[in-house]
């Protein structure tokens, strides 16, 4: 799984509207941008926790 796919995939962990069990009169672009944040600020522990092969 690399990034984009995590992102995909935990995007709704960082939205403000899934917290209200309801999300359609939010943007999902917040969300996706601070899940990609926190994979990049947090990459080594999610691809190792994840089992994601490390590019070199």
């Amino acid at each position: 799984m690399e990034k984009r796919e995590w992102v995909e995939r935990n995007a709704c962990r960082f939205c403000k509207g899934s917290h209200m069990h309801s999300c359609g009169h939010i943007s999902c672009l917040p969300a996706v941008y601070e899940a990609g944040e926190y994979y990049e600020k947090f990459k080594d522990v999610i691809e190792n926790e994840n089992g994601i092969e490390k590019y070199q």
